[in-house]
């Protein structure tokens, strides 16, 4: 039952990481046309976003990416109090 919390809390943080880091990415992103295509690992999320919808994807991304994180972390606190 433990191995199992484990699996998930280390995926769960592995894409906590990764979408904060995509959150960081599409704030920064600059673009000279309409917009851009967003993928995230190996799925296509959009294919033509707009310039002024950019930002949208980045605050989604990270609050995902700190939801994934807090899931990681209670399972982590969960497996310590045992």
């Amino acid at each position: 039952m433990s191995r199992r919390y484990v699996v998930v809390a280390i995926v769960a943080l592995i894409i906590g990481v990764l979408s904060i880091t995509k959150s960081t990415t599409l704030f920064k992103a600059k673009t000279d046309g309409d917009g851009i295509g967003i993928n995230f690992l190996i799925f296509e999320i959009a294919d033509n976003v707009k310039n002024e919808n950019i930002q949208n994807y980045g605050w989604s991304f990270l609050v995902s990416g700190i939801f994934f994180i807090l899931i990681s972390l209670l399972l982590a606190w969960r497996l310590l109090r045992k």
